[in-house]
Parts: structure tokens; C-alpha cells; sequence
């Protein structure tokens, strides 16, 4: 795993299970020196003081004020996952989602020994779930 920043949840927040955590660093690092402008202290400082909301992320990531003051709004949490994803790619499938997807789709006449037609189930698995296969497959 990568090393992650911490998101930083105001009072109503601290509860709601739903909601990340962390965000991978690298998606900060770029806009290091937007943090030190907008706040006078590195990303590392920041960190260590228990991070950032997700306003002020994007407000760093963006160079944009405008999204400083809505780390409540249901708008900069949706940026931030967009921004997550759109970083790490699509979320893994876990193994009992791609065998039953496997398992719903495979045509009978499937061959073990058919690696281009499994090859091609993989990419349709991707396609329709919008996930990656677990590792190992």
C-alpha cells in the first residue's frame, strides 16, 4: 500500500463509516507548493497535525479557494473519490465477485484450455462491472 494522507473530518463527520480516511500521498505531492501558500506549512507538517478535509485538498489540487470552505458538502467528497479513482484506477473485484460473475457467464462449451476465450471473459468481467480482476486471475 501507498502512503496515504490523512483526511481530515470535522465533528459530524467523525462517525460516518462511509466516508475514507486516507488518500494515496501522491495525489498531493504535485501541489506541495499550493499547501505551503495556502496553509505556510509542507504537506509532511500537515500531516502530522492530522491532515487535511477534503476542501482543502481539492482547494490545493486545484488552486482554487473556492472549494476551502466546503469540506462539509457532499460536492468536495465527491471530487475526492473522483480523484482517488481516477489515481488508482477502478476498485478490485474480490475473488467471490469474479467467480460468481464467471460462473453466471461462462458458456458451457468453455474449454479450461481456451486461454483466448478466457482471456476475453476477463475483459468482459472488467467492462461490465467496472472492476479490476483480484489478483491471481
Amino acid at each position: 500500500m501507498s502512503k496515504q494522507f490523512p483526511v481530515l473530518y470535522h465533528k459530524r463527520r467523525y462517525t460516518d463509516p462511509d466516508r475514507r480516511r486516507t488518500v494515496p500521498w501522491e495525489i498531493l505531492t504535485p501541489f506541495e507548493e499550493n499547501a505551503e501558500r495556502f496553509h505556510g506549512q509542507s504537506l509532511q507538517r500537515l500531516s502530522e497535525r492530522g491532515g487535511l478535509g477534503p476542501g482543502e485538498m481539492i482547494a490545493i489540487i486545484r488552486n482554487d479557494k473556492k472549494w476551502w470552505n466546503l469540506d462539509e458538502e457532499e460536492a468536495s467528497w465527491q471530487e475526492l473519490e473522483r480523484l482517488v479513482e481516477e489515481h488508482e484506477g477502478p476498485p478490485k473485484a474480490t475473488e467471490l465477485e469474479w467467480l460468481r460473475w464467471f460462473y453466471d457467464n461462462a458458456v458451457v462449451e468453455l474449454v479450461i484450455d481456451d486461454v483466448y476465450r478466457l482471456d476475453e471473459m476477463k475483459k468482459m468481467f472488467e467492462k461490465k462491472t467496472g472492476k479490476k480482476l483480484p489478483d491471481g486471475y
